[in-house]
Formats: C-alpha cells, structure tokens, sequence
C-alpha cells in the first residue's frame, strides 16, 4: 500500500494543481465580464456597430448583401400585421436580439384584437465580443486606438458592442424610451415542441429598413460628426436612421412619408 500511495501522490498532486489553474483563470475570466443583461449603464456605453443607410436602398433593394431586404413600396405589402405603438422602455436582451415591450395604440393591418394590448417584438441586434488583434494588419492599429479613444479598450480585455442585423442593419437604430412607432411585423415562429407555442404575442420586424417609423419626430435628424464606428447605442437611440449623407437622410424621410401616407389611403 506505501508503495501505491507513493505513485500515486505526485499524480494526485499535479491534477490538483491544474484544477487549482483552471479555478484561477474561471473566477479572473468572471471578474472581468460584465452582466450586460443588468448594468444598464454598460450596456448603453458599448459601440453600436453596423453600416450607413443610402439613398439607393429606399427603392431598391435587390443588390443589398446580407439577406432579402423590402423596399418603401414592399414593406407594407410584407408585413403580417402592423401596428401602430409606443415603447414604454421595457426590454430584455434574449438569445442576438432584444426583445421590447410595447403597446398598441392602433391596428392597421392584421392583429385582430391587439389594439390596447401589450406586445413583444424582437430588435435584431446582438451583443458581441471582438478581437481587434484579428483585424486587418494595415488598419489594425488605428482602429485599436479609436476603440480606445471612443470606448476605452485595452490591449488583451474583452471588447463588446452591439450589432444589428436584418431589420436594423443598414443604419436602423432600436426604439428609443416613449417614441411612438409604426411597426411593420410577422408573427414569431417557433418549433413545435417550444412551450411557447401559440402563448406568447411575440412578433419579429419584417426584414427592411423600413420596418420601424416614428412618427411622433418633429424634424430632421442632423446628421452624424462621426462615422457609426465611433457611436454608442445610447447616442444611436437619438436618431431614426444613422444615414451614410444628407442625400440618405433625405431619401429615407420621403420614402417614410410616403409609406405612412399610403397607410392612411
């Protein structure tokens, strides 16, 4: 037996040591990550990532990259339900998306029975770690120093941001705290064996820069100082639309005109 313990205790001894490394490294990795889902503040501070809306993408959409995009005249036509709402600032980051509460003020297509009722929609946007370490070679330098300038990242620390995507990806931003909306949606589809099947009123925005308006602005946003890398999503919930120029910001005021004029027709 004193000979089997012998072998046995430096092997014994060596695993402790690495459970006792891999312990160390997990509490140091957990000290560093912040619950975005609860500081508030944090989660407003990250970068809002994502590109510019242009002029061109308001009447046509067809060589956008990322996905199918509807246009101004095929948003209305390609919504299940639109409604009109105003968010109250209740939401909840899920799996890449946030999911906002709002109530409905007014149906006007589809929603049989929402008017006056509270509802779930997704905002396409996620929260992502990336390695500016993994960049571009030529520009991978200026971009850690505007990181660090704009959102204090440090050499070898988690950096997150919030990017958008479907909806929201060219310069659409999420709703902002009391605005009132015009949304253009489609019904959460979930597998059959999900318990929220057919229990939850969840909705998903139609896939188009269009798919959320406000309609309670008063005037034209002015346009950004700076490109949208260096803008964070409490400074992007100040704008409809983050527009690549003034000819964008144009386009896209007239064509949201137009489309609220047509749901009046």
């Amino acid at each position: 037996m004193g000979i089997l313990q012998s072998r046995i205790t430096p092997w014994a001894i060596v695993w402790a040591a690495l459970l006792l490394v891999c312990l160390v490294a997990a509490i140091a990795l957990r000290a560093s990550y912040t619950d975005f889902t609860k500081d508030q503040e944090a989660l407003m501070a990250l970068r809002y990532s994502g590109s510019r809306f242009f002029a061109e993408m308001a009447h046509s959409t067809e060589e956008i990259p990322g996905g199918t995009f509807l246009d101004a005249e095929q948003v209305a036509d390609g919504a299940e339900v639109i409604v009109e709402c105003e968010f109250q600032g209740k939401r909840e980051y899920v799996y890449q998306a946030f999911l906002s509460e709002v109530e409905v003020v007014r149906v006007l297509k589809g929603g049989e029975g929402l008017e006056g009722q509270v509802i779930s929609v997704f905002e396409p946007a996620r929260i992502a770690g990336i390695d500016p370490g993994t960049w571009f070679p030529e520009t991978q330098d200026e971009w850690k120093g505007e990181l660090s300038k704009h959102f204090g990242y440090q050499e070898g620390k988690p950096f997150y941001q919030v990017e958008p995507n479907g909806a929201y990806l060219y310069g659409g931003t999420m709703m902002a705290e009391s605005g009132r909306y015009v949304l253009f949606l489609a019904k959460k589809a979930y597998s059959p064996y999900d318990d929220r099947t057919g229990k939850a009123q969840e909705y998903v925005l139609v896939n188009s820069p269009f798919a959320k308006l406000r309609i309670d602005s008063s005037k034209v946003s002015e346009g950004l100082d700076l490109p949208q890398e260096h803008i964070s999503l409490k400074e992007s919930l100040a704008y409809e639309v983050l527009a690549a120029d003034r000819e964008a910001l144009t386009a896209y005021w007239e064509s949201k005109e137009e489309i609220l004029r047509s749901l009046k027709d």
